[in-house]
């Protein structure tokens, strides 16, 4: 019958788009994802008008930090995955330090991505609002203690954003990933 001819010869299609569609599910799943990110705070590293971005996600960049890791030292040759959390790392074997950018789920609004940056990780001591200068500050400047756990995330523009020191500091289960690049 002509229909099940037409099937025959479309299954092979069919059969690796599925194929297709499951490897794309595994690799924006585990390994990185390309994410949009607008808005005014991240100025002027990012645009506000729109950039995309290149992350990777955490458990993917733990497990290359590894790799980078056994190579430089030899130790856990071949066991990458391996890392010991403990108070030496507050971070719980995550790749995380001052200065990235990461793409965080909102504390405010779950549903929703921002992308910031670390400015403080578990255990260091944070100016709550670096911008005020010291004639117009009122009071002690305010100082706040990283939890374990948690890290302290700022937009680059400080007056344009919804950070840590509007909502405190975000633990690190709502890391999604870290930015390695902007996409053009």
């Amino acid at each position: 019958s002509a229909w099940s001819h037409r099937l025959r010869s479309t299954r092979p299609y069919l059969v690796r788009g599925l194929q297709i569609a499951c490897l794309l599910h595994v690799i924006t799943t585990h390994l990185f994802e390309v994410r949009g990110c607008e808005g005014p705070s991240m100025l002027p590293t990012l645009s506000p008008q729109g950039d995309w971005l290149l992350q990777v996600r955490l458990p993917f960049a733990r497990w290359l930090e590894g790799l980078r890791a056994s190579e430089r030292t030899g130790a856990g040759a071949g066991m990458p995955w391996k890392t010991r959390i403990s108070k030496k790392d507050p971070t719980c074997g995550l790749p995380l330090r001052i200065g990235d950018m990461v793409v965080s789920a909102s504390p405010r609004n779950p549903s929703r991505y921002v992308c910031k940056r670390i400015v403080g990780l578990p255990g260091d001591r944070v100016l709550m609002d670096p911008r005020v200068q010291l004639g117009e500050r009122k009071g002690p400047d305010l100082y706040v203690t990283v939890p374990v756990g948690h890290v302290f995330l700022t937009g680059d523009n400080l007056s344009h954003s919804t950070d840590s020191r509007h909502y405190g500091p975000v633990p690190l289960g709502c890391i999604k990933g870290k930015v390695v690049a902007r996409v053009s």
